[in-house]
């Protein structure tokens, strides 16, 4: 390069939790150092899928326990053992943390009670030391937190920059900096000591999804800014990739509406407690137990012995009927969380009237026309509500044990159908990192001064537990600050 449009000692990608947390870190190790984030979103929409999360934080305190958990949670596909203990003696060190940053600038971490309310996996090793805190309010609080902290230091933003190509050493593959476009302009931004890599996943890229994972159809629920740039970028830079294809992308391929108004989708809401309603697969029958337990570890079932993938994915298309009794007594999206109402204020109405008027909710006074409306046979949407209703009756479900008190006859008119996708909380695809957060090359090797953390390279490799990713997003991040700081400067 014989040109550079702006320079800095650290140059993070992506202002998300991970993000944040590694430019902390870089001046808490060396308050000298000039840091710069490139932010692919304008401010008000900055902040990556932690903007929009959940905000749920897995904070254990017993490090044998979350050692035995993360590792049964990864089975059978093991991360290397110096990364598993890295993450882990990282998280049981949040929390202190945690408290101090966000007290600071006048929030507060909620460490709730002791009992595991929220584990996923009760039965698997180490699960008693699951705990969870989060930082009101919901799901805002933990970002807000961080970014005031980050406004305290000197730490310089260009937003409506992403991110599109490294600059390396073609012999060495050491990285210089990042191109970056803002216009119609592709900018050359050097980093002295170290690219950090935050930039996220690729849920938003369908193309991607059929790429990499297979499926035919899957759709984000926060940020539409994940696109999978940086996936890209480390596959041009020669980093080895891993975590492409780990069951039900990690976190999840969870029920929700698509609707063209919106770039992501919405999460039928976990307290959807309606009774009289079924999901249909492409041959107009169920395929599932339909309900709320599911809900609690990310819609995965237990089938000879193994947690599995929802076949959500695999049954396309798939529709909600239910009928007027349902639509009535249970709000069908969430309220809180995704995209779609975080960030861009949409609120689904209580009684899904709004939605059923926008069309995004199909009506029929009967079962038959309601199936001509959406593309089924009526004889065989009928013969399904029918089966499910003598079950209901009945009180037993022969097909797929879905629990009774859940179930009662769709027979109020009107009735309603209500297109489901699969959508995704993260990805987890990306290079495959050490316990230094560096990027490795297919040998095993890594690319010198360049670094990844948050979803982008996960070390999630198989099971999710709710509020690790945001975790993983803090430890990796302060790894990769950390030792970003101490690279000498290049030449």
């Amino acid at each position: 390069m014989r040109e550079w449009a702006d320079e800095a000692d650290v140059v993070v990608v992506g202002l998300g939790i991970a993000g944040m947390s590694a430019a902390l870190e870089a001046l808490a190790t060396d308050p000298r150092l000039d840091v710069l984030i490139v932010e692919k979103m304008p401010p008000e929409f900055a902040g990556g899928a932690s903007r929009s999360a959940g905000n749920m934080l897995f904070l254990p305190t017993d490090l044998s326990g979350v050692i035995a958990y993360q590792r049964a949670l990864n089975e059978p596909n093991p991360v290397p053992e110096d990364v598993l203990l890295a993450f882990c003696h990282g998280r049981v060190e949040l929390e202190e943390w945690i408290t101090r940053l966000v007290r600071e600038v006048g929030y507060t971490l909620e460490i709730a009670p002791d009992a595991p309310a929220g584990v996923e996996y009760p039965d698997f090793p180490g699960a008693s030391c699951f705990r969870y805190g989060v930082v009101p309010p919901v799901p805002y609080g933990l970002w807000r937190a961080f970014k005031a902290q980050l406004d305290r230091r000197p730490v310089r933003i260009r937003y409506n920059s992403p991110a599109v190509d490294l600059i390396q050493d073609p012999a060495t593959l050491e990285v210089q900096g990042v191109r970056v476009r803002e216009g119609a302009a592709t900018l050359a931004i050097r980093g002295r000591r170290a690219v950090i890599l935050c930039c996220g996943g690729y849920e938003n890229n369908l193309q991607l999804h059929r790429d990499y994972f297979g499926v035919a159809e899957a759709y984000a629920l926060s940020t539409p800014a994940n696109t999978g740039d940086g996936l890209l970028m480390l596959q041009k830079a020669g980093a080895a990739m891993w975590h492409l294809r780990t069951p039900n992308q990690t976190g999840g391929f969870l029920p929700a509406v698509k609707v063209p108004e919106y770039e992501a989708a919405f999460f039928r809401d976990i307290s959807f407690n309606g009774k009289s309603w079924i999901d249909i697969g492409k041959d107009d029958r169920r395929f599932w137990a339909e309900g709320r337990p599911a809900v609690f570890n990310h819609f995965r079932r237990l089938v000879h012995g193994h947690w599995v993938d929802s076949p959500l994915a695999t049954v396309l298309p798939v529709h909600t009927i239910m009928d007027d009794a349902c639509r009535r007594e249970a709000r069908f999206a969430s309220a809180r969380f995704g995209w779609n109402t975080a960030m861009l204020g949409y609120r689904w109405s209580e009684d899904n009237s709004a939605e059923v008027a926008r069309g995004w909710i199909v009506q029929a006074p009967t079962l038959a026309e309601l199936a001509v409306r959406i593309g089924r046979d009526p004889a065989a949407l009928e013969a399904t509500v029918k089966r499910f209703n003598d079950a209901a009756a009945a009180g037993s479900d022969p097909d797929f044990g879905r629990a009774p008190a859940t179930m009662r006859p769709i027979v109020v008119p009107p009735f309603y159908a209500v297109p489901i996708v699969p959508a995704v909380v993260s990805t987890t695809g990306g290079g495959r990192r050490d316990a230094s957060a560096r990027v490795l090359t297919p040998s095993g090797a890594p690319i010198p001064r360049l670094y990844e953390a948050g979803q982008l390279g996960s070390t999630q490799s198989n099971l999710y537990q709710g509020g690790t990713f945001l975790t993983e997003a803090m430890v990796f991040g302060r790894i990769a600050g950390r030792h970003a700081a101490n690279e000498p400067p290049s030449p």
